[in-house]
């Protein structure tokens, strides 16, 4: 591997994501959605280092995310192409729940659940590498 994982926010990124499940089980979609989405912005902060610029920009992160796992070997381009599809549908569901007068409704629990479920197998695969 190129690059070093960094380990804190691996350990940012699990606590985003526990607190993400338990608010889900409570039925806080919206702040799970948050939680969920900071988990996988931890995780891809791992891998990238110190931002470019003065601090990660949302767009930025996953551009240079992109870059450094195929560098590392770490995922397929497959597994990466999901993995952005993922980041990007989970920062329009956090800028709803965080920024909009509209809401996520109850219907998409399940979803947000599978999004939850796939940022911990993915910081599962990062872990299993390191």
């Amino acid at each position: 591997m190129h690059r070093e994982i960094d380990e804190i926010f691996l350990e940012k990124a699990k606590v985003k994501l526990e607190a993400a499940k338990l608010l889900l089980e409570y039925r806080l979609i919206e702040p799970a959605v948050s939680c969920c989405y900071y988990g996988l912005f931890n995780i891809m902060r791992s891998l990238t280092g110190e931002p470019t610029k003065k601090r990660w920009e949302h767009a930025g992160i996953r551009e240079d995310f992109s870059l450094r796992a195929i560098e590392s070997n770490i995922f397929s381009k497959q597994e990466l192409k999901r993995i952005i599809e993922i980041a990007d549908i989970l920062y329009s569901l956090r800028v709803i729940s965080d920024y909009k007068k509209n809401r996520i409704d109850s219907e998409s629990i399940e979803e947000i659940g599978e999004y939850i479920n796939f940022c911990f197998n993915l910081l599962n695969q990062i872990e299993e590498k390191r």
